[in-house]
C-alpha cells in the first residue's frame, strides 16, 4: 500500500504518513486506530512495528500511554477516561500474570 492511499484510508495526509514512518512524528491514538485498521492489523502490532522501527531512528524519551489519551483531540472526556482505565486495568492484570511466573 502506498504511502498515499494508507493516508486516505485513514484520513490522514500522505507526508504525515511519511513523517510518522520516519519517526519524526508520532500519531494520536485515534490516528494509528485508523492506520491499524487501514492496514488490516490490530493497534499491538502497529505498535510492535513501530518499535522495530525505532530501534533504527533515536527518540525522545518515551510518553505515557495515559498522557497520550489524555491529549488526543479526538476523545471527548468520557472517551479518555474509559481509554484510561482499560490500560490501567491491563496493566494491572499483566503485572499479575508476571508475579505468577
Amino acid at each position: 500500500m502506498s504511502q498515499a492511499d494508507l493516508g486516505a484510508a485513514a484520513g490522514v495526509d500522505a507526508r504525515q504518513i511519511r513523517r510518522y514512518e520516519a519517526g519524526q512524528s508520532q500519531p494520536a491514538l485515534s490516528v494509528a486506530v485508523a492506520i491499524a485498521d487501514a492496514l488490516g492489523i490490530s493497534l499491538e502490532e502497529l505498535a510492535s512495528n513501530s518499535r522495530a522501527a525505532a530501534k533504527e531512528v533515536p527518540r525522545a524519551a518515551p510518553v505515557s500511554v495515559v498522557d497520550v489519551v489524555k491529549a488526543d483531540p479526538g476523545l471527548d472526556d468520557s472517551g479518555r477516561e474509559l481509554l484510561t482505565a482499560v490500560y490501567r486495568w491491563l496493566v494491572r492484570q499483566r503485572r499479575g500474570s508476571d508475579a505468577k511466573s
